[in-house]
């Protein structure tokens, strides 16, 4: 099944051989993977991926990092094609990464498997080339291994979810101002272990995902309003916020581990589930979905990428009204893959 698609994103992939590979899909072309990125700095394999792209006076630039079994990040100007830094600090299995830019200081998150996790907080040189890269402040707290990190969009909050069975939000601009260790400004007692936490676009919203839920806060004030529990009828993997927010009316694309991709729409108090099966007959040598995120919208359908075994899934969901077909094309990396991560 083939479509044209008028747009364009690189999807990011993490291997079980220890290498990192970038695939985009040319815009208002066929839909075709075509490799525009690829190292082999690790020495096991690649357990998570962070993505961010800065707009500056000298253009746009992405940057990408790794995180390994083999305890260590390492992170690339995908513009450049350079390997920028490689940060060891954590022992134990990297299993988180975040970038933030908090005015023109870009940092970057990472944590890892272990019973007193902590999040280190690294940061950027100044400059065109953004070296060296070097460690800064500790976030301490969690009492598990920390599964998951959220950066805020003005980069002055973060958020973190652990095996403790706890969300904690995190001061930034304490963390980058001031050296050292630093306790959480807020500790919430969360029902089940989380699987993902993220901010909204805007930063006025969040969500937490667990088990086979997502649960949505709207930011007011000082705190969060009671949560919008959302079921999604499969475990859950990985979620994302699709786009900015219209009104009242937010959308997340949730990845669940038994290969169903689930597009969500809130909108006053209400909302809706609409969900595709990669494990289809026709789609049958798909295995487990290892993450999923946006790449566009256009001619009344949403784009989403999904990331199984040694595939992408390209999946199109219909929106609003005159939607135009759903569907799924699935594109053979040459990977096994582990994890990935869109940017647009």
């Amino acid at each position: 099944m083939r479509h044209m698609v008028p747009w364009a994103g690189t999807v990011f992939v993490g291997t079980y051989s220890g290498g990192v590979a970038g695939f985009r899909v040319a815009d208002g072309a066929l839909v075709q993977l075509e490799r525009v990125f690829g190292s082999a700095a690790h020495s096991a394999s690649v357990r998570c991926l962070g993505a961010v792209s800065e707009v500056s006076a000298g253009g746009r630039c992405t940057y990408l990092a790794s995180g390994g079994a083999d305890e260590v990040v390492h992170v690339y100007d995908v513009t450049q094609q350079r390997h920028v830094g490689a940060l060891a600090y954590h022992e134990g299995s990297i299993t988180a990464l975040a970038f933030g830019q908090l005015e023109d200081r870009l940092y970057l998150l990472s944590a890892a498997a272990g019973k007193s996790a902590e999040v280190a907080v690294w940061r950027s040189g100044s400059g065109a080339s953004r070296q060296p890269w070097q460690m800064v402040a500790v976030l301490r707290g969690h009492k598990g291994t920390v599964d998951s990190i959220a950066v805020a969009p003005n980069g002055a909050l973060a958020l973190s979810v652990g095996d403790d069975n706890t969300l904690r939000l995190w001061d930034m601009r304490a963390a980058l101002d001031v050296p050292g260790p630093h306790r959480c400004r807020l500790q919430v007692r969360l029902a089940e272990v989380a699987a993902a936490v993220r901010w909204s676009p805007g930063g006025d919203r969040y969500l937490v995902a667990a088990r086979d839920y997502v649960e949505l806060y709207q930011l007011a004030g000082a705190g969060a309003t009671d949560a919008v529990r959302v079921p999604v009828g499969s475990p859950v993997a990985s979620a994302e916020f699709v786009g900015e927010e219209e009104g009242q009316a937010c959308r997340v694309l949730v990845a669940c581990a038994d290969g169903h991709v689930v597009l969500v729409t809130v909108q006053g108090g209400k909302h809706s589930v609409e969900r595709v099966n990669l494990f289809s007959e026709e789609h049958r040598g798909a295995r487990r979905l290892r993450g999923v995120g946006c790449v566009g919208e256009a001619d009344g359908r949403l784009w989403a990428v999904g990331a199984t075994a040694n595939q992408l899934h390209l999946v199109a969901f219909p929106v609003g009204e005159g939607g135009g077909a759903g569907g799924v094309q699935s594109l053979v990396t040459g990977h096994r893959v582990t994890c990935c991560v869109v940017v647009r």
